[in-house]
């Protein structure tokens, strides 16, 4: 009877991040396992984001901890205003009008320098999952059937093109 023998499981390997494929660890007719380092590509815009990102992220806890400073301050001004009110004629109400709009300012800003960090955060968070994705690994064990590109070449997180690799399993065939 005619038939077709195709293996069980195969799938198209692509790229998850746009960069230039730094390493190559198989090629065609390599047997590999799930989980196995394939290639990896240099993110080099990903990378100077990520770094970017931290020292923004580091400057933000540096202007959260001034914007505490200053709301702490703010309250303090304010309660010793506050306190000044109680004896006739020791304050104006201009001064204390002044003392309490700085001390809403002092926590608009502190909340703004928590909306930062929180952004910042991830930020980071998302540009490191990014670089895990430099990265390819095998997602089940079988063997490397087609190679589409050399090491240097540039590749993009699209669909668009060819696959990076080809992988099947052909331990365990199907016939149709």
């Amino acid at each position: 009877l005619p038939a077709d023998v195709r293996a069980l499981q195969e799938t198209s390997v692509y790229p998850r991040t746009t960069g230039y494929l730094k390493r190559q660890l198989v090629d065609i007719g390599d047997k590999v396992k799930e989980g196995q380092l394939l290639a990896e590509i240099d993110s080099p815009e990903v990378d100077s984001q990520l770094n970017q990102a931290k020292a923004t992220k580091e400057q933000g806890s540096a202007n959260l901890n001034k914007a505490q400073a200053d709301e702490d301050l703010a309250q303090t001004t304010i309660s010793r205003y506050d306190t000044l009110a109680k004896t006739p004629g020791a304050i104006t109400q201009q001064d204390i009008d002044e003392k309490r709009a700085t001390f809403k300012q002092a926590q608009a800003a502190l909340d703004s320098a928590r909306a930062n960090v929180v952004a910042s955060q991830a930020d980071v968070q998302r540009l490191t999952e990014l670089q895990g994705f430099e990265k390819i690994t095998a997602p089940f064990t079988g063997v490397i059937t087609a190679r589409n590109y050399d090491v240097g070449a540039l590749l993009s997180a699209t669909n668009s093109g060819q696959p990076l690799f080809k992988l099947e399993e052909t331990d365990v065939l199907r016939v149709f």
